[in-house]
């Protein structure tokens, strides 16, 4: 047993946990280093050496651009070589978060977090520049993130060298970085006016250009740069941080010679070993972990109207459907849990368990992992809210804006969610609830006749026989024939009536049949809390109607506000004893 489980081992060293990610040149498994103990990532190319796959010199010269090569978001190569006729690297595991998947489950990230990680991209392809390492077509299926929010290259990447066309244009990486932001984004962008002008298509000449775009919207936003290795190297010496550590830019030289003669010395040997008779491994490592599972028949085997389940634990959600789909089963996702052991997104729990038999075509329901690795919010209630959503994507976090009416400065976080110090999983996206001061952005429409631009309040909590002061903005739409007036009703939690102030706008100074397209009509109203008023939360509601009908004008779109029965919710406020 033991001899076979030598044979199980890549190199001698290295035993495959799982199925990472996978290409048309190479499948990347995650595995265990057996002398360390660590996690790595595993890099296996799919055609042996002679055969269609990359010529070994190629490969070699790729491989030693990238071991002398030093940058935070470049994985360590740990160790590499020719095992049995299939090329393999072994790299540093580049972390958990893969960037598709976390721009998935939020629709898109945070402009914070999405910059952030442009910087540290320009950063990388600077300085890969620098010392000639060419990285071909780097998408954000290229990109995973770690623990910390730091952007890492999947090695895969780096063994697409040797067979990569002539490398692209200075122009062309500044364009590649722009696709990246843009899908990291989504349909966030439309709400970053100013960054989409930013990441218009063929404006940079190079990446240089654009990284200087990006750090000085950040600076205009939020002040100092990101404190990332990969950020600190974009910084001139003297803007760098005291504290910061020498660039990688400046200590990033090729390893000596003689490193690089003793490891192609280990890989001649393992070559020639290979051609004195050594079992071939490329077969174990295909059918066992990249071809479709396989099981030895038993007795059971003679029913063709079941299938053996193959044991998915490890696998992606996608690579798990289509290993049962192979198998004549279907995947459905029950749930997820945390896990110290399976990796974010991974399968954690399958039932039926691999190994057992289940009717041709029935359902293997599956249940995967939320991941270990653990986040604290920190608190940003109090900052403004560019300065909230940096210290958020600082910690691998989302942030999602709700603005509304405080007495506490316009754009400041007055709440939270999850509150600071709950442990959560990086990715998680913070609802912040956002001052927008005494007056409300509403933008909301109103049949044809007007939209409601804003509402002011003058305070936020009263007692029974205070009175609120609260102004409207509307804007006319077209010009109508009919004089329709504003209601203003103070409701409590039950819906009643408890006040109101209907009036024709302005007091009925400006009635409707005088308003002209496009006209503001500023529209002031009064509101007296009743001396029995009971304590609780009161809703302010406000909308048109014509009085010789006594309808309603419709709520077309509510805009910012929520609305109910054809009347908008304009404040909210507190009645005390």
């Amino acid at each position: 047993m033991e001899g076979r489980a030598q044979q199980d081992l890549i190199g001698g060293r290295y035993r495959i946990l799982a199925r990472a990610y996978a290409d048309a040149q190479a499948i990347t498994y995650r595995a265990e280093d057996t002398r360390s103990g660590e996690v790595v990532a595993l890099v296996v190319l799919r055609a042996p050496s002679g055969e269609g796959g990359t010529p070994a010199a190629d490969l070699q010269q790729a491989l030693q651009r990238w071991a002398g090569a030093s940058h935070s978001a470049l994985p360590a190569v740990l160790g590499f070589g020719l095992d049995r006729g299939v090329h393999y690297v072994a790299a540093e595991w580049p972390g958990d978060f893969w960037l598709p998947r976390l721009v998935q489950k939020a629709g898109g990230l945070s402009v914070a977090r999405a910059v952030d990680v442009g910087l540290q991209l320009c950063s990388l392809l600077l300085y890969a520049r620098q010392v000639g390492l060419h990285i071909p077509d780097l998408m954000a299926e290229d990109i995973a993130l770690d623990a910390r929010g730091n952007a890492r290259l999947l090695p895969a990447a780096l063994v697409r060298i040797p067979s990569a066309p002539t490398p692209r244009s200075p122009s062309a990486d500044a364009n590649r970085i722009v696709a990246i932001l843009r899908t990291m984004l989504g349909s966030g962008l439309g709400a970053a006016p100013d960054l989409a002008r930013i990441l218009a298509d063929g404006r940079y000449p190079d990446v240089l250009a654009l990284a200087q775009a990006l750090a000085d919207y950040w600076r205009a936003r939020w002040g100092a740069l990101p404190d990332r290795p990969a950020v600190r190297a974009l910084l001139p010496a003297q803007e760098r941080p005291p504290h910061a550590p020498t660039p990688p830019t400046a200590a990033r030289q090729p390893r000596p010679a003689q490193g690089w003669d003793t490891v192609g010395i280990a890989l001649a040997a393992v070559a020639l070993l290979a051609i004195l008779g050594l079992i071939p491994l490329w077969a174990t490592v295909y059918a066992r972990y990249a071809a479709p599972v396989a099981f030895a028949p038993g007795p059971a085997a003679q029913d063709a109207n079941t299938v053996v389940v193959p044991d998915l634990t490890g696998l992606d959600e996608a690579t798990a459907s289509a290993v049962l789909a192979q198998t004549g089963l279907l995947a459905q996702i029950t749930g997820q849990e945390y896990s110290d052991d399976v990796p974010l997104g991974r399968v954690l729990k399958q039932d039926p368990a691999g190994g057992e038999r289940a009717p041709r075509g029935s359902t293997v329901r599956l249940v995967l992992s939320k991941g270990s690795d653990k986040t604290t919010v920190p608190n940003v209630v109090g900052q403004s809210y560019g300065a909230a959503e940096a210290a958020l994507a600082a910690s691998n976090l989302n942030a999602t804006r709700q603005d509304v009416w405080s007495e506490s400065p316009s754009d400041t976080v007055i709440a939270q969610d999850p509150p600071a110090g709950t442990q959560v999983i990086p990715g998680t996206t913070v609802l912040l609830q956002v001052s927008s001061g005494r007056s409300l952005t509403i933008n909301a429409t109103l049949g044809d006749v007007a939209r409601l631009l804003t509402a002011e309040a003058d305070r936020g909590s009263l007692r029974p026989g205070e009175t609120l002061h609260i102004t409207f903005r509307w804007q006319a739409l077209r010009p109508v024939q009919n004089r329709y007036s504003v209601f203003v009703h103070l409701v409590n939690a039950s819906g009643q009536i408890v006040t109101q102030d209907d009036s024709e706008p302005a007091r009925g100074s400006r009635p409707t049949t005088t308003w002209t397209a496009g006209e503001v009509i500023s529209d002031a109203h009064v509101l007296t809390v009743p001396a029995d008023a009971a304590p609780g939360e009161y809703r302010v509601l406000v909308g048109l109607y014509l009085p010789e009908a006594n309808v309603r004008v419709p709520v077309v779109q509510s805009g910012r506000a929520d609305s109910e029965g054809n009347a908008l919710v304009a404040h909210r406020v507190t009645v005390g004893p």
